[in-house]
């Protein structure tokens, strides 16, 4: 007797605390008999102290032998034998907590937590028949083995079975339902955005589709195809979806990111909108597969007014841009994609402002500024340089009025480059070979035009 209690000890006797019952409680449960349960009560443990789940020793007994000491001891509450009746592993166990009559009405719900076929007919034989029907006929039942318990006993248990595979993904539970007879909309039901492939295909086998889904909204159809990550997944789907596939594909909801190459290219043989794809590719490869087989660059998500940049990685964004994507497209919040970068996207940042976006729009300026220091840089380096460059022009376009050739332009805004007049935007080659030649010719059409 004695060590049960020191073994307890060793917590620290003034150590009674909702974190520390469990300990005694397994303590309580290590007794060998009723004097070493009292014992341990003699010495200011409580017995009926609940953990932080509500439940005492009672509902935690393992055995018929643990159960049976405990109640012989008593002074547990009607609470406490209900919870125990729901916590029971066998036969005895369940005799001997329905001896201290519990209430009636929670029979069936006793049936329910049932883990053994013995507690399900020691059960069973204490309810009325029609009690069962009415349960089965909402759909409340949710032990497994109860329904194929039941359905021996002839009653007709799908409407549970069906509401009980829309959520299940163990496998081996998924089995057994369909062994105990799905319908066809039960077996729709079960596929959604959470079914993994395994599962998809123990219901495509046994007949399911999810075009036998019984909603209007084409989006609960959809939803397993954007789990469809994989070929193998993929094509799964569209052999069960031979009706609606094309109703399914040219709808607009987007794929998700981690779809392969192969699945994205599968899809767009089957007559799939490349567009639907253009937001959740990630590589390179995709992207540039999905422009080169029709997806517009500049297509815009309905939702937010956004184009593929926003979230594009470093390499999605150079593909987007070799293929001139709209850089200054606004969102529904009248923000450009800079407003969108990261403080880490330092390199994207420097593509898109090459790429010729408006590096401040005055709507977001302040809140850019404030957000992302490394992009402030960048986006202040470039104000710097395009300030510049307008003056070059400037002085291009006065050397140019003023009669001074295109040669000797160009020598005189390298030689300013070189002494520091005028800021080295670009390099004093670049601006003799290329600058100056271009804003002469652009002075060229302008008057032109004017003409």
């Amino acid at each position: 007797m004695r060590s049960i209690y020191d073994e307890y000890d060793l917590w620290g006797r003034d150590k009674r605390k909702l974190e520390d019952i469990n300990n005694m409680q397994k303590i309580f449960l290590k007794a060998k008999s009723v004097e070493q349960i009292k014992y341990l009560q003699e010495q200011g443990y409580d017995l009926y102290a609940k953990d932080k789940n509500g439940r005492d020793v009672l509902s935690k007994a393992q055995t018929a032998k643990q159960t049976e000491m405990l109640l012989e001891v008593g002074g547990f509450s009607e609470e406490s034998i209900i919870l125990a009746l729901y916590n029971a592993n066998s036969e005895e166990q369940t005799k001997l907590l329905l001896k201290q009559n519990p209430p009636q009405d929670k029979f069936i719900d006793f049936l329910d937590a049932a883990k053994t076929e013995e507690q399900m007919t020691l059960l069973y034989d204490r309810i009325a028949s029609e009690n069962i029907e009415k349960r089965l006929k909402d759909g409340k039942f949710y032990n497994i083995k109860l329904l194929g318990f039941l359905q021996k006993k002839s009653y007709d248990v799908q409407e549970c079975a069906d509401k009980l595979l829309k959520y299940q993904n163990d496998l081996k539970k998924v089995e057994d339902l369909i062994a105990l007879g799905v319908s066809k909309k039960g077996l729709a039901e079960a596929f959604n955005e959470d079914t993994s492939y395994e599962k998809a295909k123990l219901l495509v086998a046994a007949g399911g589709s999810p075009e036998d889904k019984d909603y209007d909204k084409l989006s609960w159809k959809f939803g397993v195809f954007r789990n469809a990550t994989t070929l193998e997944y993929m094509q799964l789907l569209i052999d069960a979806c031979p009706n609606t596939l094309q109703e399914i594909f040219h709808n607009k909801f987007s794929f998700k990111q981690d779809a392969s190459i192969d699945v994205i290219k599968l899809c767009v043989e089957k007559g799939v909108n490349p567009n639907q794809f253009l937001f959740s590719a990630k590589t390179a490869e995709e992207t540039e597969y999905l422009l080169q087989n029709g997806a517009n660059v500049n297509t815009i998500d309905d939702y937010d007014k956004t184009n593929a940049l926003w979230g594009a990685n470093l390499e999605k964004t150079e593909v987007l841009l070799a293929h001139h994507i709209n850089v200054n497209q606004i969102n529904e919040n009248g923000e450009n994609v800079l407003y969108s970068l990261k403080d880490s996207e330092v390199e994207k940042a420097r593509l898109i402002i090459k790429a010729g976006i408006e590096v401040l729009p005055t709507q977001t300026a302040f809140s850019i500024y404030e957000v992302s220091p490394n992009l402030r840089k960048i986006f202040l380096e470039e104000e710097k340089r395009r300030y510049h460059l307008k003056k070059v022009r400037e002085k291009v376009a006065k050397m140019h009025e003023d009669g001074v050739s295109g040669v000797v332009m160009a020598d005189k805004i390298g030689n300013k480059m070189r002494s520091g007049e005028v800021e080295k935007t670009v390099t004093p080659k670049y601006a003799r070979d290329e600058l100056v030649p271009q804003i002469c010719e652009e002075i060229k059409n302008r008057k032109i035009k004017q003409q």
